[in-house]
């Protein structure tokens, strides 16, 4: 039976090693396969979205927001740290069973989020903080906030978001009245486009088609070190931002 090729966890990469990976694959995969012509399309559209891409960040990096924008997102980030861990505080120094008991349900709501909330995209920690937000607004949340009597501090976290979002509002502002595509849009036609052609040489490969089957073990090879290297990344790069964490791009709020 031929060797059938990896699954790979392309969405798992950081986007900071995405394009190099994708660029791998469509060097290795366009000599063999030049000929075809649905391939040949394929990777003309990726091609075109990868240029896409690299202005758009150079565009981005060129906005008069672009620091701004980090440091609105350093001073959520360190509100809602610090509210964390004075819920934690009050929760660990308490002998009050009230006390304990309405920091275990606010902890309980923080823990939904998961891990490293604060090293998502900026995209990806607008929507775990609105979460956050809608959850704080029930009655059990409310009565815990009210126990524990930090009103203030949760008040802050969301002004801080608040704060983060107008201010990422007014960036991409700036930047629509520039030329050029977007590239939270650029990176969702390179991920349809990457995926379709990863899904057809994978079919043809399953079925023996030549000169399709060529590919698998130089494929697998790349796949298997673009794995490990997803295994390994547990969080993207702050400064990204698409719906698959492109490096230091347009932000997209919420």
């Amino acid at each position: 039976m031929a060797e059938s090729l990896l699954s790979f966890n392309y969405s798992g990469l950081p986007t900071r090693l995405k394009s190099s990976y994708v660029s791998r694959i469509t060097n290795t995969v366009s000599p063999v396969l030049s000929s075809n012509e649905f391939i040949s399309k394929v990777l003309s559209r990726i091609d075109t979205e990868q240029e896409n891409i690299k202005k758009a960040t150079t565009r981005s990096k060129a906005s008069s927001y672009t620091k701004i924008v980090l440091e609105k997102d350093k001073k959520r980030d360190a509100v809602y740290a610090g509210v964390l861990d004075l819920i934690k505080s009050k929760k660990n120094l308490s002998e009050n069973p009230d006390i304990i008991r309405a920091c275990e349900v606010l902890l309980h709501i923080f823990r939904k989020l998961g891990k490293n909330v604060t090293n998502q995209s900026y995209s990806r920690e607008n929507v775990l903080l609105k979460a956050l937000f809608k959850e704080l607004e029930g009655p059990e949340a409310v009565s815990a906030i009210n126990t524990l009597g930090i009103g203030a501090e949760i008040k802050a976290l969301i002004d801080s978001q608040d704060d983060f979002e107008k201010t990422v509002s007014k960036k991409d502002g700036e930047l629509s009245t520039q030329d050029g595509k977007k590239s939270i849009d650029a990176y969702r036609s390179l991920n349809l486009h990457f995926n379709a052609l990863m899904e057809h040489i994978r079919y043809n490969i399953e079925v023996g088609e030549s000169p399709f089957t060529e590919l698998t073990f130089p494929l697998n090879q790349i796949i298997a070190e673009a794995n490990r290297s997803a295994g390994l990344s547990e969080t993207p790069d702050k400064d990204q931002d698409s719906e698959e964490k492109p490096e230091e791009t347009e932000t997209v709020a919420g």
